[in-house]
């Protein structure tokens, strides 16, 4: 059996899904995980069992798993960060 996982997520895939293949692979009776990582937004002729990704809407909210929610922090100096709130930051806050 072989499960294809697409990722955009390429740090979770190198520092936690690929280190844990092996014991899921021999848990699953062998089954084979091919990862694949890709930043460009899914295809609907994409061909892939699982989508690890963020910032994608989905339709059906059961197609949709919460698997890590994420914190924004700003570190900056003191002196750049003063009198300055995430509207005024150089970034999208709702991103």
């Amino acid at each position: 059996m072989l499960i294809v996982v697409r990722t955009s997520l390429s740090t979770f895939a190198y520092s936690f899904l690929i280190p844990n293949l092996q014991a899921f692979s021999a848990e699953m009776g062998g089954v084979v995980v091919d990862v694949i990582s890709s930043l460009s937004p899914p295809r609907s002729s994409d061909n892939f069992d699982i989508l690890l990704t963020r910032d994608l809407c989905v339709v059906e909210p059961a197609d949709d798993w919460a698997i890590h929610n994420e914190t924004l922090v700003c570190v900056g100096s003191p002196k750049h960060v003063m009198r300055k709130t995430l509207a005024t930051c150089p970034f999208d806050a709702d991103s």
